[in-house]
């Protein structure tokens, strides 16, 4: 009978030691949920915002390359500061270094100032020309474009410049006039030699026999 009490304790005991085991799970279980949820729930708001970044910045593209393309029909290639073609493509590739649609603008920004230079190379217009060259030379540099048609437009400067050069040359020696040498001096007659004073002719006299 003295051992009931005892095994009854230990029983109960046991009980009570699984009860909190159970509670502590049961905690564990709850807290493991909460934490999930709230793993999911910044997931979804991380998510929410990483979409509304990607259409703000979609936005921003498409006004930035509205802008772009307008400055370039209106041939505001590099000027004025904030309202260019240059400026505006930059922009876009800050915004989104993945695409191409800044660059290609940036290349035919590149293509017009080869036209122009190639259109001023034609009227002889060299100093014009020159610019157009400069102006494209620093976005290919700036930007690391390809720098094929620069290099055609540096052929075609170099060319008038050797063609001008020719024909400035020739244009000088016409103008120079050619000098003849002069005549060689012509001696005037050496005098005949004076007889000697008192030399006189002497007549021949033929003997009289």
């Amino acid at each position: 009978e003295r051992e009931r009490p005892a095994r009854q304790q230990a029983a109960e005991a046991q009980a009570e030691r699984d009860k909190l085991e159970r509670e502590k799970l049961a905690r564990q279980k709850a807290e493991q949920a909460e934490r999930e949820k709230q793993e999911r729930e910044t997931a979804l708001a991380a998510q929410q915002k990483e979409q509304a970044e990607a259409r703000r910045r979609e936005q921003q593209l498409a006004d930035l390359r509205k802008k772009a393309r307008s400055a370039l029909a209106g041939n505001r290639l590099t000027s004025p500061g904030g309202d260019n073609a240059v400026e505006l493509a930059g922009q876009m590739l800050t915004l989104d270094k993945g695409r191409n649609e800044g660059l290609q603008i940036l290349q035919e920004v590149v293509g017009r100032y080869v036209a122009m230079g190639e259109l001023a190379v034609a009227g002889d217009d060299l100093a014009v020309a020159d610019g157009h060259y400069r102006a494209a030379e620093r976005v290919v540099k700036g930007y690391r474009l390809p720098d094929v048609e620069l290099r055609r437009l540096d052929r075609r400067l170099n060319a008038k410049r050797q063609e001008i050069a020719e024909v400035e040359r020739r244009a000088r020696e016409k103008r120079t006039p050619i000098v003849s040498p002069p005549p060689p001096e012509v001696s005037a007659p050496a005098d005949p030699p004076k007889k000697a004073e008192g030399e006189r002719s002497k007549v021949f006299v033929p003997p009289s026999f």
